[in-house]
């Protein structure tokens, strides 16, 4: 993994991460996770393995959220002049007031591959010196490459937990 600027709290993360190329690896655990989805069988879509967990849909939600905010983020760090200081999100208040038992499973994977191919669209129109700029998010110095990196292992430690404690 190249050296990149981030909080510690993202380690767990990071050390999911498969390939050196962003791209790749966005694509990747894309992959993986809209697989895991096609095969999720449809009676776990609702299923929450602990009272006051979320369930499947809400999970596969909540990445896509939190890639749409880790975009911002490099959106925002890579455009502005000054070192922007960006505020966290509280994941489950974003999830709050959602109607997701109207949501077939087709239209959740759909939106995930949407903002999928936004995301590694968007990583490979930034430039170099874009990709090495550094900001603050959620209090900690973060740098706009390791966002993409970060979105990825996000992706894979969420598939884990799904495989783990889902679908058993």
């Amino acid at each position: 993994m190249k050296d990149l600027t981030y909080a510690p709290y993202f380690d767990n993360y990071l050390k999911l991460v498969k390939f050196e190329n962003a791209s790749r690896e966005l694509e990747d655990s894309g992959k993986e996770i809209e697989q895991f989805f096609r095969d999720c069988p449809p009676d776990r879509w609702n299923y929450r393995y602990a009272k006051g967990k979320w369930n499947v849909k809400e999970v596969l939600l909540h990445i896509i959220q939190t890639e749409m905010i880790f975009n911002y983020r490099a959106l925002t760090i890579a455009s502005e002049s000054k070192a922007p200081n960006l505020h966290g999100f509280d994941q489950d208040q974003y999830l709050k007031g959602l109607r997701l038992e109207d949501r077939v499973p087709h239209w959740l994977i759909a939106f995930f591959k949407a903002t999928r191919q936004q995301t590694i669209l968007f990583g490979q129109m930034l430039t170099a010196e874009q990709l090495a700029k550094k900001g603050i998010a959620s209090d900690s110095e973060i740098q706009v490459e390791a966002l993409f990196y970060i979105t990825s292992g996000h992706t894979r430690h969420h598939l884990n937990v799904l495989r783990e404690r889902y679908l058993t």
